[in-house]
């Protein structure tokens, strides 16, 4: 079966001299619970995307979840998922690693509880090697993992079959280098999705506005996989995180994006192993919410506490990377264009965290 999704135009039109990227068509292979691996680019990969599935066979056993063994040693592990919220009752997800040569160790580390009646709240813990802080997991003293065991609890009346994806994305954060050698992407061509949305952050009738990148650049994402316009400061008010206290928990607003988006797309975090990871998904007509940190030249302001957008282009004659900054004071000056050698320092300053959306196989 293979389906296609093509851009509308809201506002703006393709910058002169980029060609046009339509997503012509994903042939959609059924595959029960099905585990997929990512790397991309460098010969020494440094962060590793695995993924389980649950689409015609649904999650029984809650206790094993996800157990993954022999992945790529890491020191991170950022956990997402996305489900249809229960109607009653909450999920409880939990998690414990497997160290290097060693064994699995002994504490769980609560990670969030999602659900009915507003249930969503990220948690925080520590223990002999590893803790939690809200969004992901840390190792600690120089330990490395090399498994993961993500536990889900259904609390309430939830029900395991609601559970739809897994997502782990695991990284050694040692090993990452910022892209230097710009020449490696001298081939690419250009690229530019038209139709996406344009929301600023700053005009939304909301209190907290200002601190609104994550909801307004994800509302953007999945208003375009859903060919139509969705209210962003309702997206925003759906993805608070009672435990952190802010609308910025990726985990948050990935889960509320598929949620939005019907559950015809997936939506995991992830961290890139470089920028053609992003460009492989604009390709595919996909844009990517990006996490970028410091100062960009053409930036409405700097961004030293971090900040998402949405890429949309490249275009390669100019060398520009092609976004919707919703920190823009005003709708028009959303779409903008950032030097590609700056553009790749601030996604490296927020160690190339993304926002990927994958059709549904």
């Amino acid at each position: 079966m293979c389906v296609g999704l093509r851009g509308i135009i809201v506002e703006g039109i393709a910058p002169q001299g980029v060609a046009l990227s339509r997503l012509t068509g994903f042939c959609l292979l059924v595959v029960l619970l099905l585990t997929t691996t990512t790397f991309y680019g460098q010969s020494k990969p440094w962060t590793a995307c695995y993924k389980r599935t649950f689409i015609d066979k649904s999650l029984s056993n809650g206790e094993r979840a996800f157990v993954k063994e022999n992945v790529m040693p890491f020191t991170q592990l950022i956990f997402s998922w996305n489900a249809v919220r229960p109607k009653q009752g909450f999920f409880r997800f939990l998690v414990r690693v497997h160290e290097v040569n060693g064994q699995w160790m002994s504490s769980w580390h609560k990670m969030f509880e999602w659900g009915a009646d507003g249930v969503q709240r990220s948690f925080s813990s520590s223990s002999k090697g590893s803790s939690y802080c809200h969004v992901r997991l840390e190792l600690m003293g120089g330990r490395k993992a090399n498994g993961f065991w993500i536990k889900i609890e259904p609390v309430g009346g939830a029900q395991l079959s609601d559970i739809k994806l897994c997502a782990a994305c695991v990284s050694c954060l040692a090993d990452f280098k910022l892209e230097s050698q710009l020449q490696r992407y001298s081939a690419l061509e250009s690229v530019y999705i038209p139709g996406v949305p344009i929301w600023s952050q700053m005009t939304l009738h909301h209190p907290r506005a200002p601190v609104l990148c994550s909801p307004t650049s994800t509302c953007m994402l999945t208003s375009f996989i859903n060919h139509k316009n969705l209210d962003p400061v309702l997206f925003a008010n759906g993805v608070f995180d009672e435990g952190l206290k802010v609308f910025g928990s990726w985990q948050c607003n990935t889960a509320h994006a598929f949620e939005w988006a019907g559950g015809a797309f997936f939506f995991h975090v992830q961290r890139l192993q470089s920028f053609r990871a992003l460009y492989q998904s604009l390709q595919e007509g996909l844009p990517v919410v990006v996490s970028v940190r410091g100062e960009i030249e053409g930036a409405p302001k700097a961004y030293f506490r971090g900040h998402l957008v949405l890429i949309v282009g490249f275009d390669a004659k100019t060398g520009e990377v092609i976004c919707h900054d919703p920190a823009s004071w005003s709708i028009s000056g959303v779409l903008r264009r950032y030097g590609l050698s700056g553009f790749l320092t601030a996604m490296a300053n927020s160690r190339n965290l993304a926002y990927i959306v994958t059709p549904r196989k």
